[in-house]
């Protein structure tokens, strides 16, 4: 259909030559799609995501040679299970060891809003998770991890396992060459 359209501009183009003419045809087509298709709308939103770079943040996530995420802490946070613009499902991602989890799913009832575990949610957490703690000073140094001994690092590793076994992995954080160096990864 809009391939016709627009051949059947082309053609009136080159046969007046006179672009108020075609700039009022094409406004005319266009109400008349409105009117009785809805893709129109979609189109029109999702040209409004485009313009407002919501479509374009979205949709530049970076990935690996494996098609995993890449993300920085700061696009993780928007993924703590609020719905917005760049998160209209509300998902929930945190990230344990430079690895991103979604746990929406599996772990709404934990990690949603409200929940006891909120604040992990949208947040690197291997410290608060290697220490067993809720503290805020901990959730703020989020991956900041080289104070810790050899059974904070045993405690690490086994909530990495306990993660990859129960959440799903969808990639990781740009930030994560400390993780690799440790050999989690």
């Amino acid at each position: 259909k809009w391939l016709i359209i627009v051949q059947f501009i082309i053609i009136i183009r080159n046969k007046l030559m006179k672009p108020g003419i075609i700039i009022f045809f094409l406004v005319v087509v266009l109400s008349l799609k409105a009117i009785y298709d809805e893709k129109l709308t979609n189109i029109l939103k999702f040209t409004g995501q485009v313009l407002t770079g919501v479509y374009v943040w979205q949709n530049k996530t970076k990935v690996d040679e494996n098609g995993m995420k890449l993300m920085n802490v700061e696009e993780l946070r928007v993924f703590d299970g609020r719905k917005s613009e760049i998160n209209p499902t509300g998902k929930i991602y945190l990230s344990l060891g430079g690895i991103v989890y979604d746990v929406t799913i599996k772990g709404k009832q934990f990690y949603g809003p409200g929940k006891a575990y909120h604040c992990f949610a949208g947040r690197a957490v291997s410290r608060s998770l290697g220490l067993g703690t809720l503290e805020e000073s901990d959730l703020e140094l989020a991956d900041s991890i080289e104070d810790f001994d050899n059974s904070q690092m045993k405690a690490l590793r086994g909530q990495v396992a306990f993660y990859d076994e129960k959440y799903e992995r969808i990639g990781f954080l740009e930030e994560r060459d400390l993780f690799v160096d440790l050999g989690i990864s």
